[in-house]
């Protein structure tokens, strides 16, 4: 898997004692990753991954894990509000618009950064993923008022087909 690390000024430490229990998916909704890389490294779009999986399997790194990357924005998972504190966010670039596919690239490169995050926090696990629109719409249903409605990583992302791919590859 080629890897690039790129730095984003967006992102904080996680509150003390929390756990890293969860993982969030999204798409950039860009034409390019060019375009989202370039968002997420300004300071003023205050919006970060902590990776993206370009079309063809390039996994950019701009958050650490152990920080708070800022990807969830107001959310609610698990019955707890503000998501970053405890997931890690993880993007495709997919224009998000119900036409363009996730590429194999993309599924295979994915699963192998959840496999290795799974391996730095045991609190993860497969079945503890979660869409953008998912943690979005909880918060909607307590804030009613509040705006912009996500819908990424979209109805093309097969959740089912990326999980089965993210179990531990078993060691001899």
């Amino acid at each position: 898997m080629n890897r690039v690390a790129v730095a984003s000024p967006n992102f904080n430490q996680r509150p003390a004692g929390v756990d890293v229990r969860w993982i969030v998916l999204h798409a950039d909704a860009a034409g390019d990753a060019k375009a989202s890389i370039s968002w997420i490294k300004s300071k003023e779009s205050k919006v970060s991954y902590h990776a993206l999986v370009d079309r063809d399997g390039t996994v950019y790194v701009f958050v650490d894990p152990s920080q708070r990357a800022w990807h969830a924005g107001k959310s609610i998972l698990d019955g707890i509000a503000d998501a970053n504190n405890f997931t890690l966010g993880l993007s495709f670039a997919n224009k998000c618009d119900g036409k363009e596919p996730y590429t194999d690239a993309q599924y295979d490169a994915g699963a192998e950064v959840v496999r290795e995050w799974m391996a730095l926090y045991p609190s993860l696990a497969v079945e503890r993923m979660a869409s953008h629109q998912e943690i979005r719409a909880a918060w909607l249903a307590k804030h009613p008022a509040s705006a912009e409605v996500k819908h990424d990583p979209g109805p093309l992302f097969d959740l089912v087909r990326f999980q089965s791919l993210c179990y531990p590859v078993p060691t001899a």
